[in-house]
């Protein structure tokens, strides 16, 4: 079955209707506070005011999903910065500027790190309302 984005749906509830076993809700700790799902789940941000932050911490096993949108923006913008690299280039941060916008981050291994299995997450989708969220 394919579920397709309805017309004026906002990207956070169409993300929510296609999550499947990313249907946990990790809670949006909030200003320059950490975020460390141990499962798959979905984050709907919410920026108070200003610029804010958050960082991610590294994924816990291969194929953990993250769905992150923006859902209400009462500021300017928020940025996540990632425990690990986002892509092949070294990206570490997504910047969330329009609500609806959102991202699902997906973990894949890159192998050992001082012998243990080492996870980062990367950009399998993003799409905006207006603008998608900025990789950088």
């Amino acid at each position: 079955m394919v579920t397709v984005q309805q017309a004026g749906e906002s990207y956070a509830n169409y993300l929510a209707s296609v999550a499947g076993d990313a249907g946990n809700v990790i809670v949006d700790p909030g200003d320059g506070e950490a975020i460390a799902p141990l499962v798959s789940g979905k984050l709907a941000l919410t920026v108070a005011s200003g610029v804010e932050t958050r960082t991610l911490a590294a994924p816990t096993f291969v194929g953990q999903r993250l769905d992150v949108c923006l859902d209400v923006n009462s500021g300017t913008s928020v940025a996540i910065t990632v425990a690990r690299t986002l892509d092949s280039v070294g990206s570490t941060v997504l910047t969330f500027t329009t609500e609806g916008s959102g991202c699902r981050l997906v973990a894949i291994s890159t192998g050992l790190l001082e012998g243990s299995p080492d996870f980062e997450w990367r950009v399998f989708l993003c799409e905006g309302s207006s603008a998608a969220p900025a990789v950088s």
